[in-house]
């Protein structure tokens, strides 16, 4: 009974992306998307198990203890399993003070590099920061085509959030703003992602570390050879601070990330073991809740004690990244859209998400770059096999 002059709009109704792609792709595309989504995801958690193992052991060392990797990933998982069986709405007020602190971390990972590269007084009667004595820019080449391969999968895997959309926007008071909240949250992830990337790049050159935030490890101020006050000056202790805080905050984040993914994947593995499009939460018992999101959060911790290179996961999670950031959403938009005109008759529906880019033609692109990045990025490992 919809008015083709009236905007659509989602209300409080969840479809899940495993759901969408039943109606709109077939049992096909609801295998393909079931397959991809949870890998995807547990890469996630992965990641981020490993990320708070290497940073916490890294920066508080367990002593006596040659490689204490282990022993934070186990206080890890004894913090997020528990977390991943809370609800979203409880969760609010931690995320929003540790979206404040993500801030404060970017404003950090640029500003410290550039005052240090830029600044001209790093002679020894002056007193200067340095990252463990080096004060001068590494540089790195304007354009290096060799690494990128490497370098598409973590792109995608640093702002891909599509998979958590309807978990995420269930929870939004005006749905008829969604179209701005994922917006401009996608734009502040890119800017703040692209700036850290050419800063620490021009830097830290080719002695970037895999997890970036660790080359703050060593950051310091470089007393002047005749200051005897040296030791009390503003300088001197807001370097460990600055240091302690840019290591440490990856870690105490990923355990905020952790149990939303983890909340993310448990509603699809529900879904998909089901297999109903018309499932709703109030048939679901509070032990099946409890085991999916056992299964969601587990998994993921033991992958990470027996891999633990950060490069590794991200170029896997990154591949599958393509196919649920670029390929899905594209075969979505043209399936929804032939379905509306071809069963319903609706042609021209309007929704308040539509945008420049809601068009076939978009579509069409954004769907061949996804394929043939998966296609380019898995060359060289083809290769490699041969």
């Amino acid at each position: 009974n919809n008015n083709n002059n009236t905007p659509l709009m989602v209300h409080n109704r969840k479809f899940e992306i495993t759901q969408l792609c039943r109606l709109f792709l077939g049992r096909a595309g609801e295998r393909a998307y079931a397959i991809s989504a949870p890998l995807y995801i547990y890469s996630i958690l992965w990641a981020y198990t490993t990320v708070f193992g290497k940073a916490m052991s890294h920066s508080l060392p367990v002593p006596g203890i040659g490689d204490s990797y282990l022993i934070y990933v186990g206080v890890f998982s004894c913090i997020v399993v528990p977390l991943s069986f809370l609800e979203m709405p409880e969760q609010v007020s931690v995320q929003v003070t540790l979206s404040v602190c993500r801030f404060v971390m970017v404003f950090i990972m640029v500003l410290t590099p550039a005052l240090v590269g830029l600044s001209s007084h790093h002679s020894a009667s002056h007193g200067h920061y340095s990252f463990g004595g080096q004060t001068t820019p590494n540089g790195t080449p304007l354009w290096d085509t060799t690494g990128i391969p490497h370098m598409l999968p973590v792109v995608v895997f640093s702002v891909i959030l599509h998979h958590t959309i309807p978990t995420l926007a269930l929870e939004v008071g005006d749905k008829s703003n969604l179209h701005n909240v994922f917006g401009v949250t996608l734009a502040i992830c890119i800017a703040s992602y692209t700036i850290i990337g050419l800063v620490g790049s021009w830097f830290f050159g080719a002695d970037v570390e895999q997890s970036a935030n660790l080359n703050w490890s060593d950051f310091r101020y470089e007393c002047p050879s005749n200051d005897e006050y040296c030791a009390v000056a503003w300088g001197h202790w807001i370097a460990p601070i600055i240091s302690f805080f840019t290591v440490i905050f990856p870690a105490l984040d990923v355990i905020s990330a952790f149990p939303l993914n983890a909340i993310v994947l448990s509603s699809n593995l529900r879904t998909i073991f089901h297999g109903s499009i018309l499932l709703s939460d109030t048939k679901i018992t509070s032990t099946e809740k409890r085991f999916f999101k056992f299964a969601s959060s587990v998994p993921p911790i033991i992958g990470a004690v027996f891999v633990r290179d950060l490069g590794t996961i991200t170029d896997f999670s990154g591949l599958i990244g393509f196919a649920i950031g670029f390929v899905f959403p594209s075969l979505l938009y043209v399936f929804s859209e032939r379905t509306m005109v071809g069963i319903l008759g609706m042609r021209n529906v309007q929704t308040h998400y539509q945008r420049w880019g809601s068009n076939w033609g978009m579509a069409t692109l954004v769907g061949t770059f996804g394929v043939g990045a998966i296609v380019y990025t898995c060359g060289p490992y083809i290769k490699a096999l041969q």
